[in-house]
């Protein structure tokens, strides 16, 4: 029996994954994560459209089609409107993934660092941020580059 909480994936990307979505989001996930659960809100106003998922492969993919694992009522999306926005697990159907070029993550990277409202930049200094970027030249050294600027070196 599957419930509202169950994670559902169809094959899609493994591993450490590079995640851009729309409003500025990015992060460095697992990709099992990626349909772990979102809101009802979210859902509805086209997240998955436009996810696009970087692998350490070096395969971008795309989603094809996401619906809930258990069907959306009216009752839920009015209640996501107004009073609580519940979180729901998702089945994508993943398109054919395409290679990418590196400098492709790279500038998906430099565009959230420089549209970035405090996530990426929350510890680090934007300018400094940006720099660690551009002298990049993998997947894995972008990763250590995202969890650097995660890190709150600062004393308590």
């Amino acid at each position: 029996m599957t419930t509202d909480t169950d994670s559902v994936r169809q094959e899609g990307p493994t591993g450490q994954c590079f995640v851009c979505a729309k409003h500025g989001y990015f992060a460095l996930e697992p990709a099992e994560d990626v349909a772990r659960g979102i809101t009802v809100t979210h859902f509805a106003d086209g997240y998955f459209s436009s996810l696009v998922v970087y692998d350490a492969a070096g395969r971008v993919w795309r989603v094809e089609a996401a619906e809930p694992v258990v069907p959306i009522t009216r009752f839920k999306k009015l209640l996501a409107r107004t009073v609580v926005d519940s979180v729901i697990s998702v089945r994508l159907t993943w398109a054919r993934p395409q290679a990418y070029a590196f400098g492709d993550l790279r500038e998906a990277f430099l565009r959230a660092a420089e549209e970035d409202d405090d996530n990426l930049t929350q510890f680090v200094e934007r300018e400094e941020l940006l720099q660690r970027i551009r002298n990049c030249g993998s997947f894995a050294a972008l990763a250590e580059v995202y969890e650097w600027a995660g890190t709150d070196t600062s004393e308590s």
